[in-house]
């Protein structure tokens, strides 16, 4: 598009609309349906933001809330000074949240991209892709973000990334003139020096001082022009050569920016399946002034600060300062609301349409195609256009679960938090009955007239029993509580347990009625199998959020981007690429369970079956460092790294079209392993004849020295052998046998506990 702006617009480098000013119909059509979405949308949501709200503050240990009718926020309940009552907070619905989120956000999710066809340009594309999305996580910093996402994923059942590329002043951006050589013809008096350019025709005007007898003077031509200032003839002709800018190409230096955005901010349509389908999405939040002139530049100039006592800022500046803000207090920060909207062509009314087709019919299909967005803030307009992104939302929403009758899923906390009311009123029970009943009572008559006890343990009562009407006092020992108290309260704790998906044998907790290791495992599956829609749901909204960024990467990247990747001798190599190298069709997926954290038995157990398979080569040294590494044996180096370094040597000399100098002291097998690995890549082919001749006589050289076996997978009987060898190494212990048979009982005992208590500890 031509009109596309250099700097970022709301963090995202978009197409810039018309130059704004006062008398800008589109911008204000457009602006007058933001303002309206956003009311639309907000106007039946205060049931969900009080609970979100109430859900919040529980986590934060704030759980004796009541009501206010006035600041329409819950308050938390001060105490009574004339009926003091205790106010206990046993924090499990916090970390029922966090056991959620962390089985969750344990890992990362492992995407792959797959090519549409195999055709070489589109199989190199998937695969830089692949790499793209360990960039993207670098550059976002998703891997710190993923955390918080998965807490707001389990504390409020929807979680939301906005992902932008920002190239705003900060990042900046790289320009690069096209220049040419220009000529310009001069003309200089030798009597005032004068310089002026030649005109393109000379009047006759400027020749009337010319004597036309008189011999031209020597190094002036002849027929010269008189000087423009003092009307001299004594002129002379030349050319200036200047180098001038004819075209300007900018390439961005921006980067991809990730925002966790809570959703508070984020309002969504009533009708629509998913948020993630989502034809209309509105993003209210606020931002500061200087922040507002960082993106916008001069557009943003006149805007004013401003305090909005909308519902869902309340909320959340009440949140971010627990709840002791005071919002009749000015800001210390200068700030303003900004509404953003992100739209399909059939969500715009039949005005804006109209207005589109008349000030912007140059992009009409594109209008019509990707849709668009607006931002307006302080009743001016910020900046519209087209969608940049191939008609995708920004926005991209982690779902807990899916509410069949609500945009807004249900959360965890929204099940949780009932019973930890019922939990906090039987602890506010048990401890003002223990505050009752820790010490007896003295039951002390009107009518005695000695002095009352003073409540110390070594006090000694006196009484009378002389006159009429004189009764002595009474001493009432406490009373313990009743055992349906504490049968009531360990009812509450496993119903917490079960709706968090966290039960005792999932967090390496042995349940009253199983005992055996076995029966622990097999409850740790099931419990896993519970929350299997929530990670499918999980990974399945992170893939999403990968297609945008590399939607973004593609168009922007113009820097390169490095990643490491995997090299020889178990080293790593740094793989660079831009946006060019992206451009292909393929498609992205997730592996399942990705996100899921292995122990170590499991990642055993899975290499020994693939080298029962044959599908691992044992001949390659690096893989004899990774059975070491499973062994816990790292220290011990069995491939040595000094012969690899000259084996790599010998192979640079090679490439050079030299034959390395003989030594006794290489391994051959090392380097028989390093050339023959070379010859299988694309450098080997793009070499000379010559030059693949001479590394290819060498390896067979190597080979022979090393007696090495034809190229090819090892044999079956051999890995099969070592892949026995590791399985045996995961089974052999005592939990393999019969107790009372073939493994002794106590063994099985030890066993049983030692494997829970790893277990446990390596249990999210």
């Amino acid at each position: 598009m031509e009109n596309e702006k250099t700097n970022g617009v709301g963090g995202v480098l978009q197409p810039a609309a018309p130059e704004m000013s006062h008398q800008d119909p589109l911008g204000d059509k457009l602006r007058e349906f933001a303002e309206k979405t956003f009311q639309d949308f907000s106007r039946f949501r205060f049931a969900e933001e009080r609970e979100w709200y109430e859900i919040a503050l529980f986590y934060q240990r704030r759980q004796w809330l009541k009501w206010s009718d006035g600041t329409r926020r819950w308050e938390v309940r001060k105490p009574n000074p004339e009926r003091p009552t205790p106010m206990p907070v046993t924090n499990y619905f916090g970390w029922a949240i966090d056991a959620a989120a962390n089985r969750l956000a344990a890992r990362m999710v492992r995407v792959l991209a797959t090519a549409s066809s195999s055709d070489e340009r589109e199989r190199r594309a998937a695969d830089f892709a692949e790499n793209a999305i360990y960039a993207i996580d670098r550059e976002t910093g998703m891997k710190v973000l993923n955390p918080l996402l998965a807490k707001h994923t389990a504390l409020w059942g929807i979680g939301c990334t906005k992902d932008v590329y920002d190239s705003s002043l900060s990042t900046g951006r790289t320009a690069l003139p096209k220049l040419e050589i220009a000529e310009k013809k001069l003309i200089g008096c030798n009597r005032c020096g004068q310089v002026n350019e030649e005109p393109a025709e000379l009047p006759s005007a400027l020749f009337s001082s010319i004597l036309p007898a008189a011999p031209a003077p020597e190094g002036q031509p002849k027929n010269a022009a008189a000087c423009p200032n003092c009307g001299a003839g004594e002129v002379q002709q030349f050319s200036r050569k200047t180098a001038m800018v004819v075209e300007q190409h900018e390439f961005s230096r921006g980067k991809l920016h990730t925002e966790i955005v809570p959703i508070f901010e984020v309002y969504l349509p009533r009708k629509c399946q998913s948020p993630n389908l989502a034809k209309r999405i509105c993003h209210r939040y606020r931002q500061s002034l200087g922040e507002l002139r960082r993106l916008f530049g001069e557009t943003a100039e006149g805007i004013q600060a401003d305090q909005s006592p909308e519902v869902h800022e309340l909320y959340m500046e009440a949140l971010r300062s627990l709840i002791n803000y005071n919002y009749l207090h000015e800001q210390s920060q200068e700030s303003a609301t900004v509404t953003e909207v992100w739209f399909d062509w059939d969500e715009l009314p039949k005005s804006c349409q109209q207005a589109i087709v008349q000030y912007d019919s140059e992009h009409l299909d594109d209008w019509r195609q990707l849709g668009g967005y607006i931002i307006c803030a302080g009743g001016k307009t910020m900046s519209y256009g087209c969608n940049p992104i191939e008609g995708k939302k920004p926005f991209t929403f982690f779902l807990w679960t899916q509410d069949p009758a609500n945009v807004y899923p249900k959360s965890l906390g929204s099940d949780l938090v009932p019973l930890q009311k019922r939990l906090n009123r039987i602890d506010s029970l048990i401890e003002l009955g223990m505050m009752s009943n820790a010490a007896g009572k003295w039951l002390w008559p009107r009518t005695q007239t000695s002095k009352k006890p003073t409540g110390s343990p070594a006090d000694v009562i006196e009484w009378d029993t002389i006159g009429d009407g004189k009764n002595p006092p009474t001493f009432i020992q406490p009373s313990p509580f009743h055992g349906s108290v504490w049968q009531l309260r360990q009812t509450i704790l496993n119903d917490i347990q079960q709706i968090a998906l966290a039960t005792p044998a999932s967090q390496g907790e042995a349940p009253g009625s199983v005992t055996s290791f076995r029966g622990l495992a097999y409850l740790g599956a099931k419990a896993e199998e519970q929350i299997n829609t929530q990670r499918f749901l999980w990974e399945t909204a992170h893939t999403l959020r990968y297609e945008k960024c590399l939607v973004m990467a593609r168009k922007w990247w113009d820097e390169p981007r490095k990643v490491q990747v995997a090299g020889p001798n178990g080293g790593y190599l740094v793989r660079q690429f831009t946006r060019e190298n992206l451009m292909g069709d393929y498609q992205l997926d997730f592996v399942p369970d990705s996100s899921k954290p292995r122990s170590l038995s499991e990642k055993q157990a899975a290499f020994a079956g693939l080298l029962q398979a044959g599908m691992v080569d044992i001949a390659d040294p690096t893989t004899r460092d990774f059975v070491m590494d499973l062994a816990n044996l790292e220290d011990l180096n069995l491939a040595d790294s000094l012969q690899y370094l000259k084996a790599e040597r010998n192979l640079s000399c090679a490439k050079q079209g030299q034959t390395p100098a003989p030594n006794p002291f290489i391994k051959p097998a090392v380097a028989y392993k390093i050339f023959s690995d070379f010859c299988l890549t694309e450098e080997f082919e793009e070499c000379a004849p010559a030059v693949q001749r001479l590394i290819l006589t060498l390896t067979q050289q190597y080979q022979m020295a090393a007696g090495a076996p034809p190229p090819g997978p090892a044999t079956p009987q051999t890995a099969a052998k070592l892949g026995q060898a590791l399985q045996m190494q995961v089974s052999q212990n005592p939990l393999a046998g019969v107790a009372g048979v073939n493994t002794n009982p106590n063994a099985i005992q030890a066993a049983a506990l030692n494997e829970g208590t790893e277990t446990a500890g390596m249990t999210p």
